[in-house]
């Protein structure tokens, strides 16, 4: 069901009953970011081993090389894939996944406070790119205290998530905004900006993913407060 087709103030006979709705959904944000971090834990192990795997085989193969060419065959032989391809591209898509999670989240709890005197979340879905459609949407209700919530970090985050799924991870934006990115990654240890290029960490994937959790938990925590007190 769509958020036109949608009246939650109908769909509920009581406030506990949104409640609950809305608690449903953090709980699901919350087993959500749960299972990502489990699947990239996992698989940053797993590509760790199987590196490590190789190398220990490629060991034994090494005894047998002269010492001379010694080095020619670790050039040729070393496993980059586990980190070039295999990790490279966890990284990415565990960025890409995030957001997933994030924006559906947001499109299941946001709407819930409507109550017919503003506009609905899909019309600014129209005019604004995510997430400043929900800033703009949540300024509606002037009770939110949005300035309790870290917009600019989540801004920052979705930026690069664009990059990585339009350009390759290659930067090509206006330049006011690239200028912002490049502020954000001489303020932040695990990414940087080498040849017009993003280029993340293992760590700052962790630290994207408690930002996107924080980020969560409180919108779900001062929307729950607005209809408690509404």
């Amino acid at each position: 069901m769509s958020e036109s087709q949608c009246d939650y103030n109908s769909m509920f006979n009581s406030s506990d009953a949104i409640l609950g709705y809305i608690n449903h959904f953090c709980i699901q944000f919350a087993d959500a970011t749960n299972e990502a971090q489990f699947y990239f834990d996992t698989l940053v192990e797993f590509i760790e081993s199987q590196e490590q795997k190789e190398i220990q085989h490629l060991d034994g193969v090494a005894e047998t090389v002269p010492s001379n060419l010694k080095g020619e065959f670790w050039d040729y032989h070393y496993p980059y894939h586990w980190r070039d391809i295999f990790e490279e591209t966890l990284k990415a898509s565990f960025i890409v996944s995030l957001f997933s999670i994030l924006e559906f989240y947001l499109k299941c709890i946001c709407p819930v406070i409507y109550d017919g005197k503003s506009k609905k979340l899909e019309e600014y879905n129209k005019k604004e790119r995510f997430p400043e459609n929900f800033r703009q949407y949540l300024k509606g209700y002037k009770s939110l205290n949005l300035s309790s919530l870290d917009w600019d970090s989540i801004k920052k985050l979705w930026q690069i998530r664009c990059i990585i799924v339009h350009n390759q991870g290659l930067c090509s934006i206006e330049k006011d905004d690239e200028k912002k990115l490049e502020e954000f990654t001489n303020e932040n240890d695990g990414i940087s900006i080498s040849n017009s290029g993003i280029n993340i960490d293992l760590a700052f994937c962790k630290r994207a993913l408690l930002t996107v959790n924080k980020f969560g938990i409180d919108i779900g925590l001062l929307i729950r407060n607005y209809l408690t007190n509404r």
